[in-house]
């Protein structure tokens, strides 16, 4: 970013936690289920839905990772990875009530993956009911099918032995719910925030929410009046921010009063920009997540 565009600058920051807190990561929800009618209805309903977790290797193996439906062994970065230890779990808030299935866990291979765990699942997020028990797991992908007809809302893989000295590795947790037609709801409302940009000589921040994992979506920002200005979306790298996107109109002399970005991200903490080497004006920024 150059000196005349740090001029006048804000910035609202989403914070999401890094290692010894569970991590959070906060998805809309856009799928509901009727009773079971026989068979497993084709919709993994974890899909970028909230994640948990008890702990996390580094702060880009976040749990947010194993619900993006992406388990490419080429990508190593696409995964939820915990701490060296046994009593690790992993979660996902699926929303509302659903008959489960099946659960379909990606692990990485056969390099970190559960040897012996439960899947567990709980209406409150508090008190968990194990609905299948598995041992002598070899990793790769392991497909289960729980007995029962429970509505349940969390889901949770609940580590008790690992198969090597390493974590347990994640490339993919996969929510089916037992048949029944899948019904797709109304895209959520955005989150919208508003304050001042001023314009050239002031810089100011702003603190967004806390926990917020901006897992893809849209940005989009609306100025009360024509001016030139431009959106960022960074990720915090080290002790840095590194730009991720920005808007199509970058450093355009073109007076405009509305910027969007849409973009495809992993859990991490990411921040948004807005600067303005105009005359600035309120603003209106709007948080749309697939």
């Amino acid at each position: 970013m150059d000196t005349r565009a740090l001029a006048s600058l804000t910035a609202l920051t989403f914070l999401l936690s890094a290692c010894g807190s569970p991590l959070i990561s906060k998805a809309p929800v856009t799928e509901t289920t009727l009773a079971p009618q026989g068979g497993c209805a084709p919709i993994n309903v974890a899909f970028k839905k909230p994640t948990t977790a008890s702990s996390t290797e580094q702060d880009w193996l976040g749990p947010a990772n194993a619900v993006d439906d992406d388990n490419e062994a080429s990508s190593r970065r696409t995964r939820w990875s915990s701490e060296f230890n046994d009593r690790q779990w992993f979660q996902v808030d699926l929303g509302r009530s659903f008959y489960v299935c099946n659960v379909v866990l990606k692990w990485e291979g056969a390099a970190a993956y559960g040897q012996d765990y439960e899947i567990q699942v709980s209406n409150d997020a508090e008190t968990w009911t194990p609905i299948y028990s598995t041992t002598g797991r070899t990793g790769g992908t392991d497909t289960l099918t729980p007995a029962g007809n429970v509505a349940v809302r969390y889901v949770r893989m609940q580590g008790i032995r690992r198969g090597n000295d390493y974590g347990y590795s994640l490339y993919d947790f996969q929510v089916y719910p037992a048949g029944g037609d899948v019904i797709e709801a109304p895209p959520p409302a955005p989150t919208t925030y508003t304050g001042n940009l001023p314009g050239d000589g002031a810089i100011t921040w702003e603190t967004g929410e806390a926990g917020f994992s901006y897992a893809g979506g849209t940005l989009r920002a609306t100025l009360t009046h024509d001016s030139t200005f431009s959106l960022f979306l960074q990720r915090q790298q080290g002790i840095g921010w590194v730009t991720v996107a920005r808007d199509t109109g970058y450093n355009s002399t073109n007076p405009s009063n509305i910027k969007t970005i849409t973009y495809e991200t992993a859990s991490g903490t990411y921040r948004w920009q807005l600067f303005s080497t105009g005359s600035g004006g309120n603003y209106s920024l709007a948080v749309t997540q697939r």
